[in-house]
């Protein structure tokens, strides 16, 4: 086996008809000459092939590709393969990995819990590709044999789980967070757009106080950053690899060190900090990694649908629903309904929620099937989670692109909500009762008149003071973070930091392999992590949130209160001082400082006030000149 034969260059396919005899420690079984596989994989296909039509996703097929490459170098580098075999062994991987020979994977998930039939037949289509290259005979298992050689220092055992997280790991980070992130940054850009458009809240689908569309759609968006940032942190377990861990866990026919130059050379081919599992037992006796990235997908689907829901409310109707949005009219609605039109992508996001969710609980259940040193029902788990993957995925982008993208406003109707709206009431409650205001609410809606007209009927407010009260633009409050993506997009610089760090780790790998290589890794990664930490500013303490807002109200009052068009901004500085006041006996109340005497303090009460605060660490008066100066 040392002679090297001459390698062909041939094209994947094998031009033949009928079957072939191929055989195992069973026996022998006829295989159809056209395909690659073995005599393992033709018996997983007669005892379970009628079980569903669940194929094993291809994206573990393809990871096999990455691990059997690793292995034979591994192999070849230590003389453990001849290097003519190591090499190719992994151009034939590399066939695999570019979907070459995807034809010829076709086991159902329905299996063996551990893999094995998936994992022989791999090393049964490596073995009799290379077989084919080499000039020998399809399903002699000579020269290329794909227990002895593909299989070398392997097992089932740790290879399939290894599988399981380079695809998850490369589905999640090439498909998941790109397409949720982009949906994500177009929710982001309606919330800027729409900052400022004044619309009616909604609380248990009833009417409730004013806010604006941008508010809205920026908790959207923050949901989805949020729920991003827990896929990464919940992915965190799939960069260790079982292998090496062989039967047990205990690394029995692995050489020293395998584990670990195999999850390396995985890293360097993919481009993800793979490292091998510092405890293989557990690799193999668990499916926890896995199981906590499947709930990070659950924790995007839980946001996605309630998205997908306030949308399909929001843009309901055209005549009869709420109608504040208006959503691309992509296909026609109905079979029997002319001119209808539907929230269709809505409702597909809804459906890839649920299934998600559904997926979530078969994927924990399996999880916890691992009985004494082996996990079996890993073909579930990974089939699963990668069909969550590829729906939220798929889901996210087509509702961006045909939704959220074309989605306009019916300013009239959003309008129209605003001024026929009860709930705007409730500005009224602190001045004349809640009882009071309740009544209004009541008697506006018995009576079919508007709120105005209701409130001056009973007589417990003037006109002017309705007016004044009750106009909802104050009441929606600081809209300056609505599609503010300071902190929306997931930072730029930690994924060049996570480049650069593994591009380290790679280099400690090879130049310290293996022990002190992967000490250092565990090192780097853990100052990376603090070094994040630190970069991340802490929320400000709720008492240096009140402060910055009465330095704002201040500033914005004294500046309203010495313009020269006083007699046209007396509403707006009656607004502003009643919101400096009301945060003022906040403040007061935090500090356990005497508030001034609510809406009748002068202006000595409130310096007295300011200045009181100011003995207790919250400075007010200095820094609003400092500002205003600037």
């Amino acid at each position: 086996m040392s002679d090297a034969p001459e390698i062909r260059d041939l094209p994947a396919g094998i031009g033949a008809t009928g079957h072939r005899r191929e055989s195992d420690s069973m026996g022998v079984i006829d295989v159809p000459a056209d395909r690659y596989w073995g005599a393992q994989t033709q018996r997983s296909l007669l005892h379970f092939g009628g079980i569903g039509d669940d194929p094993m996703p291809l994206a573990v097929c393809h990871a096999f590709g990455h691990v059997k490459k690793a292995a034979a170098l591994a192999n070849g580098a230590a003389g453990r393969l001849p290097e003519w075999l190591a090499a190719l062994i992994a151009r034939v991987c590399d066939e695999v990995i570019d979907g070459e020979l995807d034809a010829h994977f076709p086991l159902r998930v329905w299996q063996t819990g551990s893999g094995t039939q998936s994992n022989m037949n791999v090393n049964e289509v490596i073995a009799n590709r290379c077989i084919q290259l080499a000039g020998g005979v399809i399903g002699s298992k000579s020269p290329v044999h794909p227990n002895d050689h593909v299989n070398m220092g392997q097992s089932s055992n740790d290879t399939f789980p290894t599988a399981m997280h380079v695809a998850a790991v490369q589905v999640v980070t090439e498909s998941v967070i790109p397409e949720v992130t982009a949906l994500r940054d177009a929710i982001a850009a309606k919330a800027a757009r729409w900052r400022d458009v004044v619309k009616i809240g909604r609380t248990h689908l009833e009417d409730a106080v004013p806010l604006t569309v941008g508010q809205e759609w920026s908790g959207y968006a923050r949901q989805l950053t949020q729920a991003l940032a827990g896929l990464e942190r919940a992915s965190e377990g799939l960069y260790e690899l079982a292998m090496g861990g062989t039967a047990v866990g205990t690394g029995l026919n692995a050489p020293p060190g395998f584990g670990a130059e195999v999850a390396a050379r995985i890293a360097g081919s993919t481009g993800y900090p793979f490292i091998t599992a510092p405890n293989k037992f557990a690799a193999l006796g668990g499916a926890d990694a896995v199981a906590a990235a499947s709930a990070g997908l659950r924790g995007l689907a839980v946001p996605l649908a309630k998205i997908a829901n306030d949308i399909r409310w929001l843009g309901s109707g055209p005549r009869a629903g709420l109608g504040e949005l208006i959503l691309p009219a992509n296909e026609p609605g109905s079979s029997i309904m002319p001119g209808k039109v539907n929230p269709t992508q809505c409702e597909a996001m809804l459906m890839v929620c649920a299934q998600v969710l559904g997926n979530d609980t078969t994927v924990a259940f399996a999880a916890a099937q691992g009985n004494l040193e082996l996990n079996t029902m890993r073909p579930v788990i990974i089939a699963s989670f990668l069909h969550s993957a590829r729906l939220l995925a798929g889901a996210s982008r087509a509702f961006r692109v045909f939704c959220v993208e074309g989605a306009e406003l019916n300013t009239a109707r959003v309008a129209q909500h605003v001024e026929e709206s009860l709930m705007l009431v409730t500005a009224l409650s602190p001045v004349i009762g809640y009882d009071r205001a309740a009544e209004i609410a009541h008697r506006a809606d018995q009576d079919g008149t508007t709120l105005r007209q209701a409130a001056l009927a009973l007589g417990y407010v003037s006109a002017r003071d309705f007016d004044r009260i009750t106009d909802p633009a104050p009441m929606v409050g600081d809209t300056s973070m609505a599609g503010d993506q300071s902190d929306l997009a997931l930072p730029a610089g930690r994924a060049d930091t996570g480049r650069v760090s593994t591009a380290v780790e790679l280099v400690l790998v090879v130049v310290l392999m293996p022990a002190a290589g992967y000490a250092l890794i565990g090192g780097l990664r853990a100052a990376r992590w603090l070094e994040e930490k630190r970069r991340q500013a802490p929320p400000p303490a709720p008492v240096d949130r009140l402060a910055a807002r009465l330095r704002r109200l201040r500033a914005e009052l004294e500046e309203s209160e010495t313009s020269i068009e006083l007699t046209a901004k007396q509403h707006h500085v009656r607004t502003v001082r009643g919101a400096y006041l009301d945060t003022l006996a906040e403040a007061c109340q935090r500090l356990d400082v005497p508030p001034p005497p609510g809406d009748h303090a002068t202006q000595a009460d409130i310096y007295r006030t300011e200045a009181a605060l100011a003995d207790r660490g919250l400075d007010v008066r200095d820094r609003a000149a400092g500002s205003r100066a600037r």
